[in-house]
């Protein structure tokens, strides 16, 4: 199912391609995010959650369609999932397998995964990103969605969702996504300074507009690593904007390359081996 995997770590003319990883709970709000991203940056948008569902669909047509994947693994069908994946591993065991391979693909990809930033090799040449938010957030913003079903309902089932989660990944590569490997990420951002950023509550689209605005400004830079070609801006101006949204967004950033704030620091720096130098 895999069909785009690749061996090549580099597309046909030479470059390297753009590989961005968005991790999070449920309903944090990266399909959203990783959508807009893979618009502009010429990606392909790959969910672990969504892929994990059509091939357990390929292996039960009784399981149905989704148009929703997170309202799916609430449903009853998708608890009984839940159970046959606490069972047998085989499921995810293969798709994080893929998701691993996709690393190397030649295309450029935004994949949507818990497991990921974990298993890849330290040098490597993907952008990590953790989305965090309080489970009152999240439960805020998957009503939002449904407005029809009752806020209770869906925090119960969110809560339960990711302890299963929590607990299949924990036995199949003891990961634990309570507790995130903060070395392990690029980009950490978190719902929790909302309010000092803005004074007040934020719209979904406030939030979405700001988030996009810290990714564009810090995936640029990423880009200009990767892809220099096509970089319309120096590098020194790249960096500046870096500065001023940090400075702006500084509440809500819990981890953050602070080597993009200088642009001597990145200099004869490749992104594949920027843990040593950054």
């Amino acid at each position: 199912m895999f069909g785009i995997i690749c061996v090549h770590s580099t597309k046909e003319d030479g470059r390297m391609p753009l590989k961005i990883c968005i991790s999070g709970l449920t309903a944090v709000g990266k399909t959203t995010i990783a959508q807009a991203l893979a618009r502009r940056y010429n990606a392909q948008y790959i969910s672990a959650s969504s892929l994990l569902l059509k091939l357990a669909q390929e292996h039960d047509r009784a399981l149905g369609t989704a148009e929703n994947i997170n309202h799916f693994w609430l449903q009853e069908k998708g608890k009984d999932l839940f159970t046959e994946r606490e069972r047998n591993f085989a499921l995810d065991r293969e798709i994080d397998q893929g998701m691993l391979s996709l690393v190397e693909a030649s295309k450029n990809l935004i994949l949507d995964s818990l497991t990921l930033p974990y298993r890849i090799a330290e040098e490597n040449n993907a952008f990590c990103i953790l989305l965090c938010a309080t489970l009152k957030q999240r439960t805020d913003r998957a009503w939002l969605s449904s407005p029809t079903m009752p806020k209770y309902l869906l925090r119960k089932g969110i809560k339960e969702k990711d302890v299963r989660t929590r607990k299949i990944l924990q036995a199949l590569w003891g990961i634990d996504i309570f507790r995130p490997r903060l070395a392990k990420y690029d980009l950490i951002i978190s719902d929790g300074g909302l309010g000092k950023l803005f004074n007040h509550r934020p719209s979904a689209n406030e939030e979405i507009t700001i988030k996009l605005e810290i990714f564009s400004a810090l995936l640029d830079i990423y880009v200009h690593l990767v892809e220099p070609e096509h970089i319309k801006h120096t590098m020194e101006e790249l960096v500046e904007k870096c500065r001023q949204v940090y400075q702006r967004c500084e509440p809500i950033i819990k981890v953050f390359p602070h080597g993009f704030l200088s642009a001597e620091n990145l200099m004869g720096i490749t992104w594949r081996l920027r843990r040593r130098g950054l």
